[in-house]
């Protein structure tokens, strides 16, 4: 590795390819090379398969970069919406981590005592988004990065990514905000700018017919009435034109990433996944 770069390498890790951008200047804007690295075949919630991608792009792409960056394909993390509990501040650090697994447990089962948990920072009395991620499959990004001589210095669920980079679009208005990768939507509603709703699940090759109808169905099971309906905004990157039915009662609206040096969001979509956040 070298101590004086300042070329930034960014992996966007999934069950089916890990998709590789190297970014270079002090700023980090330029792309300077694109890649993808397929992964082992496996199931799409095992993480294993896409090591073999992760390897593959470390020991193609890692030379002469300064840091690695991780996002996480949302196929490896899973979601929960943490409930305000008591008033303000009255609980621990542990009683909040034990309340968080305990959510999950419920939830997952046994599954999710091998996992490592992150909780959003959110104003005092509104839920908070709770990111679980297998805990060997962290300390095998961190190894991988290590054999290769590269620093890692971020690993993030590509959820937190997504809403980072649209946070200012979101601010305190009321809408859905969907997040698109191939075979996984995670829908989000936010009210006033607070979490109110966060639902991850799979979807096919017919996602963009099925969307107003998947929005809907959750907007039912939330218990939201017909007024909320609103504004969708959807993020999906490896779609150049967004094309949902007109007759939705959803006001739908394409999320589009910046071009800049390297990167076109019409041309280069699917490397989009790795340059969000």
């Amino acid at each position: 590795m070298s101590l004086l770069s300042t070329d930034l390498l960014r992996l966007f890790v999934s069950p089916r390819r890990v998709v590789a951008l190297r970014l270079a200047g002090l700023s980090r804007k330029s792309v300077v090379l694109k890649q993808v690295y397929k992964a082992a075949p496996g199931h799409e919630v095992d993480w294993h398969g896409a090591m073999f991608g992760l390897e593959s792009a470390l020991r193609e792409l890692s030379g002469g970069v300064g840091k690695l960056e991780v996002l996480v394909s949302n196929h490896f993390a899973h979601y929960q919406l943490l409930m305000p509990q008591g008033s303000a501040g009255s609980l621990t650090l542990e009683e909040d981590r034990a309340y968080a697994q305990h959510c999950f447990s419920k939830v997952f089962g046994h599954d999710a005592d091998g996992w490592e948990l992150r909780v959003s920072y959110e104003r005092a009395g509104s839920p908070r988004v709770c990111c679980a991620i297998a805990t060997d499959f962290l300390t095998a990004l961190s190894s991988r990065a290590e054999e290769s001589g590269i620093k890692l210095v971020s690993v993030q669920p590509y959820l937190a990514a997504a809403f980072n980079q649209w946070r200012q679009q979101i601010d305190n208005r009321s809408l859905w905000l969907a997040v698109v990768e191939q075979g996984r939507l995670v829908l989000a509603r936010f009210e006033q700018g607070a979490w109110r709703w966060l639902r991850s699940l799979r979807i096919g090759r017919r996602w963009m017919e099925d969307l107003p109808n998947l929005v809907m169905r959750e907007q039912h099971l939330a218990g939201f009435n017909a007024a909320s309906t609103g504004e969708v905004l959807v993020f999906c990157p490896e779609v150049a034109v967004l094309a949902v039915r007109h007759d939705s009662a959803f006001s739908i609206k394409q999320l589009q990433l910046p071009a800049r040096s390297g990167f076109s969001p019409v041309t280069d979509g699917a490397f989009g996944l790795a340059l969000v956040g």
